[in-house]
């Protein structure tokens, strides 16, 4: 199946005080054909990713507030989408 992989970051956010949100980001980036092709990206390019790409969240965010990477693995991104469409189809109630 095409285009099945994807990175997927973990992340945390800590307001300018240090306090650490207890919200966990996840973010998929860059689609692979096969968990193995995923993987040997990984195994090549984590130490990148975990310098530039962290400064790249950073740069995202309001002074003050600082970014932590937890963790960057390989994901099937179809997990996501059910979560995805159960949080829409839940907006606006409650």
């Amino acid at each position: 199946m095409v285009g099945t992989f994807m990175l997927l970051f973990n992340l945390t956010v800590s307001a300018p005080g240090g306090t650490v949100g207890d919200e966990i980001i996840n973010v998929y980036s860059k689609r692979f054909d096969t968990q193995i092709k995923c993987e040997q990206f990984l195994d090549n390019y984590e130490w990148l990713i975990r310098s530039k790409g962290v400064s790249a969240f950073q740069d995202m965010l309001k002074e003050g507030y600082s970014v932590k990477l937890n963790s960057v693995t390989c994901d099937i991104p179809a997990k996501a989408a059910s979560v995805s469409k159960a949080i829409t189809q839940n907006m606006g109630r409650g």
